[in-house]
């Protein structure tokens, strides 16, 4: 890992450079929502916050999937996958939500 390669069977997620706080990922990814904090907790049918805080926490945090679950509230790491998934093939084809993707990740940063 210190030479920039992962030893073979081990995946490495998101983005190298310093780890940025689970909270203020979080809080960020609500704000542009405009929601509070609290919502994470809750499965909204159709929302992308909850796939968009996953894709943060996952790109800037260094979080595991499990982890990644646990913290908003989803039943596995099998499923934040499942959200990533689903928010970046929607963002393929939607320019706003593209939009707020690159958005949240500049604020981030």
């Amino acid at each position: 890992l210190a030479r920039g390669k992962a030893p073979p069977g081990v995946a490495v997620f998101g983005k190298r450079g310093p780890v940025v706080s689970r909270k203020r990922v979080i809080e960020t990814v609500c704000r542009e929502f405009d929601v509070p904090v609290g919502e994470l907790q809750r499965q909204r049918k159709g929302s992308f916050l909850r796939p968009m805080a996953s894709y943060m926490l996952q790109r800037h945090s260094r979080m595991t999937q499990e982890e990644i679950a646990e913290a908003i509230g989803v039943g596995s790491g099998a499923a934040v996958s499942v959200q990533v998934r689903k928010l970046l093939r929607a963002a393929r084809e939607d320019d706003r939500l593209r939009r707020m993707i690159n958005r949240i990740d500049r604020r981030i940063s």
